[in-house]
């Protein structure tokens, strides 16, 4: 036997799941009101997708989005986000060894994705939840060039929580109304097949 630490076997292509992760631009979050609405996720930063087990616990996340993603974008300490009715909100430290993979795919989530938040520029730093992913040292610096060169949102008042949000709200209902109706084309479709299949 060797010193070599062993790894548990990563799960075969069948036992995983395509899950998006997306940044919210730090001056989309409601500091004041410890939440962001959900309709800032149109405005959302892409880093891509990670193929994981639905079974992995959130905190493990962590070291897979370094692996599989590597993304420039990924903030040195960030939080996760989890949409909760209406609103997105923080993930706390303890919430991450009991939420899984899983819990952010459907059915438990409207759709298979992930949102993350920079906790420095987002005044969380003293966050029981704020914690650093393993290649920390390699990312670029917090800056708010990084969204489009736009300020922190301590500089631009409270009104730039409104002017960011309404746009974005109308964009995001019209999706989900498109959504609804594709998926509603779908269904019946499958019924009228099954139908004649029957027949």
């Amino acid at each position: 036997m060797n010193g070599s630490i062993s790894r548990p076997p990563r799960p075969s292509s069948e036992q995983v799941r395509d899950l998006h992760v997306y940044v919210i631009p730090p001056e989309l979050w409601r500091q004041r009101l410890r939440s962001a609405a959900n309709e800032v996720i149109t405005d959302s930063i892409s880093l891509g997708f990670l193929r994981v087990s639905p079974h992995v616990y959130l905190h493990e996340l962590r070291q897979e989005i370094v692996q599989q993603l590597e993304d420039d974008y990924l903030p040195k300490d960030y939080a996760f986000l989890k949409s909760v009715g209406r609103c997105l909100t923080q993930v706390k430290a303890r919430q991450e060894r009991e939420l899984k993979a899983k819990h952010f795919l459907p059915p438990y989530a409207y759709a298979p994705e992930l949102y993350i938040l920079d906790s420095h520029a987002e005044n969380m730093r003293d966050s029981p939840s704020t914690i650093s992913h393993p290649s920390a040292a390699g990312s670029v610096p917090r800056t708010g060039s990084r969204f489009g060169g736009k300020n922190h949102p301590n500089d631009r008042g409270a009104h730039s929580d409104h002017h960011h949000t309404n746009i974005p709200a109308r964009l995001t209902r019209l999706h989900m109304g498109i959504h609804h109706c594709l998926r509603t084309i779908s269904m019946v479709r499958k019924y009228l097949i099954q139908l004649m299949i029957n027949h």
